[in-house]
């Protein structure tokens, strides 16, 4: 254990976390949908859907800074009709809308730097996603790219993409780790680090826990203005334990592991994205919770970095 914590303190002395830039500005992404089904993807990470919403009407905001880089970021929103729930791919709603904005938030100020708007427009009587509305629609500026989208009607969505330059965010220790080779080794290696805190979560082991995960916590701090032990705290897994949850042995046939980023950014998913193999339930199993986190490569480990 003690190796585990010099290893950590050695991992932030050589990060660059940029505490005075995120004192003064976060990025904000704010979804706003109305009668529709909405995904919210950075960097191809969903970040904020409504699939929980009955209605498909929700308004919602997220800091979405720790997932950005400095330079070219991804912004991808998908969006699909009410009847998609059974499975259908047809727009009945007339004023069916999915919006996300992502401002750029100072004490002193905000500024939206670019949106995407997709909605249900009229086309020979039929209702068609449409997304001409985004600003810049069809124009290349120096921060933001130009609309592209594709329909996927088997899978009962059309996304709509565009990138966004950025150049005042952190260094994040994610943005310059090793991408993570593509060989059987190196998904043993992963898998090791899944097992490692398997074991922990296991031990119901919290301080171990709150040390596995220390990078992730203090670069959400910094983002946030906030304190590891707070973000710590908001995953509750002080109450599940004390509640008797128990750790689920991992069946690692269900899982893939999928990277982002270059494979900067890597986890296990099953088939359709998380759930996570960090799964622990109560014990009569009727009642359960995963831990999703990403990981990186840096300096040879395999760490959890968001």
């Amino acid at each position: 254990m003690k190796k585990f914590f010099l290893f950590f303190m050695a991992l932030f002395s050589l990060s660059t976390y940029g505490e005075n830039t995120m004192d003064k500005v976060k990025y904000i992404s704010y979804l706003e949908t109305n009668m529709v089904l909405c995904r919210f993807k950075v960097n191809g990470i969903t970040t904020l859907d409504n699939f929980s919403s009955i209605s498909g009407t929700i308004s919602t905001g997220y800091n979405i800074a720790p997932l950005l880089q400095n330079g070219k970021n991804i912004l991808s929103l998908d969006m699909g009709p009410l009847s998609a729930r059974d499975n259908k791919y047809v727009y009945k709603e007339k004023n069916a809308e999915c919006k996300v904005r992502l401002v750029r938030v100072t004490p002193y100020d905000s500024d939206e730097i670019t949106n995407i708007i997709t909605k249900a427009a009229g086309k020979d009587g039929i209702l068609k996603p449409n997304s001409t509305q985004s600003v810049n629609f069809n124009i290349n500026t120096a921060q933001s790219s130009k609309i592209t989208t594709q329909e996927y009607p088997n899978e009962f969505y059309y996304r709509t993409e565009r990138t966004v330059t950025l150049n005042d965010l952190p260094v994040w220790a994610w943005t310059t780790s090793t991408p993570l080779p593509e060989t059987a080794a190196s998904t043993e290696l992963v898998k090791k680090a899944y097992e490692d805190i398997w074991q922990i979560m296991k031990n119901r082991d919290l301080a171990a826990l709150q040390s596995a995960a220390k990078l992730m916590l203090h670069e959400h701090a910094q983002a946030n203005n906030s304190t590891e032990q707070s973000y710590f705290d908001s995953f509750d897994f002080k109450r599940d334990f004390d509640n008797g949850y128990q750790a689920i042995p991992i069946d690692w046939k269900k899982y893939k592991l999928i990277r982002y980023m270059d494979s900067r950014l890597f986890r296990f998913e099953v088939a359709h994205g998380s759930p996570s193999p960090l799964l622990i339930r109560d014990k009569d199993g009727k009642n359960g919770r995963t831990f999703s986190p990403f990981f990186s490569l840096i300096n040879g480990k395999v760490v959890i970095s968001r």
